[in-house]
């Protein structure tokens, strides 16, 4: 239940989210509590008994969160992306309006953001895996572009893949612009995502100094960058950062120290960093 909450901003409040869509709409609340905690049998008895209206209307009863939610249980993450399109499409006023947002923000005033900023993210990992790329770079640009209205905690996210998609378009300057935005947040990922940390923006940025693409190319900028990265929790900037030691890029040689970062990067979850930690200990630090 954690991992779902979390995705959807709903971390407080479950109890308030089952009595307000009972009393609004005659499901029980056992039911929308029990759904919600990710009991699958619960969320398909609500969907058999037609309590949760088709995407292109969930606005009408103001369901679209829950709905998107429900079909997240159910494994249906095509009708979970239908309510999810749906939900970004509202206007303020239309979420506001959400009995998932009435519920909960009593007790968390930004929880119509935090929704918004966790449909974005799902629905940008839901065209990823289907390599849709069109709906992709517009679901990543656009929540990007909203980000500023939502919880940060998503920004990273979707602005560091924007920005990924701008550098593959030769857009280098855009994609600066964007990195920095992210590496500046100084947020660490709660999410295991590809690309979910301000760290992330920090190597992203570190890459194109690295390669001189939009900047001059400036090796000590690069390592200052994969050191705030590292700092971050970042496992490919702390790989990145064992490199530039290994090879004296932008810092002094050194491969003890090129060894301890990539420790904590294979520590963070880098096999890369794991196996140039491998062979500095195979070689007794020598290369």
């Amino acid at each position: 239940m954690k991992r779902l909450v979390l995705m959807f901003g709903i971390l407080a409040g479950v109890a308030s989210v089952g009595e307000c869509i009972e009393a609004e709409n005659k499901i029980s609340a056992e039911y929308i509590v029990g759904c919600i905690a990710e009991e699958y049998n619960k969320c398909q008895k609500i969907v058999n008994s037609g309590g949760i209206p088709p995407a292109y209307e969930c606005e009408k009863s103001n369901m679209c969160t829950f709905g998107a939610i429900a079909f997240k249980v159910l494994g249906d993450k095509d009708k979970e992306a239908q309510y999810a399109e749906k939900i970004i499409s509202l206007s303020p006023a239309l979420l506001q309006r959400d009995l998932v947002v009435i519920a909960i923000r009593d007790i968390d005033a930004n929880i119509a953001q935090s929704i918004l900023g966790g449909t974005y993210f799902r629905l940008v990992e839901y065209y990823r895996a289907k390599n849709d790329g069109e709906n992709f770079v517009r679901i990543a640009a656009e929540g990007c572009g909203k980000v500023v209205g939502m919880s940060e905690e998503y920004l990273p996210f979707l602005c560091n893949w924007t920005g990924v998609v701008l550098s593959e378009a030769k857009m280098y300057h855009e994609a600066q612009a964007l990195f920095k935005k992210v590496c500046d947040l100084n947020l660490k990922s709660k999410f295991s995502e590809m690309l979910s940390s301000s760290g992330d923006g920090c190597f992203l940025l570190a890459s194109l100094y690295m390669e001189g693409k939009g900047v001059r190319q400036d090796y000590v900028k690069k390592a200052e960058l994969l050191k705030k990265g590292c700092d971050l929790d970042s496992s490919i900037s702390c790989g990145a950062l064992g490199e530039s030691y290994l090879k004296g890029q932008g810092v002094v040689k050194n491969h003890s120290i090129a060894k301890r970062f990539f420790g904590k990067g294979c520590d963070l979850g880098s096999q890369e960093a794991c196996n140039e930690y491998r062979k500095l200990n195979q070689t007794g630090g020598v290369q």
